[in-house]
């Protein structure tokens, strides 16, 4: 359920992710932790639970966004048992925990604004998954991340997503 346009997992930035998450899929242990940071409607960490058993924290700014997202969450596992699995908002999140996949389909100044955060989240030898950019953007965030390791840029339309890897 899309709420207020959080995402219907149709837009570009998420299919990109969600590619992403494809291609590191098998190098993924399930019970590793992920941390979906500016979940919207939750698709990304939805996917993490659905696919690896991955707990989950969901991070978002917007209560709104929360909202959808528990809305989601009740959607997909109603019954079932996603122990682990959190929701906070921004403003009470704390980067006290390590996470070996990370999803921020968000903004380019949001990325670079939040970038200490969320690399103090990236266990060791963890993927990040960004999205939210347009094309042009991706050369900034590769050289503002440049401590990670880029694996790969995948592109559609006038959308791009990347994947890097900590060392």
């Amino acid at each position: 359920y899309p709420g207020m346009g959080f995402g219907t997992g149709t837009h570009e930035t998420t299919y990109l992710c969600l590619s992403l998450f494809d291609k590191i899929s098998d190098d993924l242990k399930p019970g590793s932790a992920c941390l979906d940071f500016g979940c919207g409607s939750g698709i990304l960490g939805i996917a993490a639970l659905k696919i690896k058993k991955m707990p989950t924290l969901f991070c978002d700014i917007d209560r709104s966004a929360l909202d959808n997202c528990v809305q989601n969450l009740v959607l997909n596992f109603e019954g079932d048992n996603i122990e682990g699995t959190q929701l906070v908002i921004r403003d009470r999140f704390v980067a006290d925990k390590k996470y070996n996949l990370v999803f921020a389909n968000i903004l380019e100044h949001v990325l670079i604004l939040e970038k200490e955060t969320i690399l103090s989240s990236l266990e060791r030898s963890g993927y990040l998954i960004v999205s939210g950019l347009l094309n042009h953007q991706v050369e900034n965030i590769v050289a503002a991340y440049g401590e990670l390791k880029k694996v790969a840029v995948v592109s559609k339309n006038d959308w791009s997503a990347i994947l890097f890897q900590a060392n």
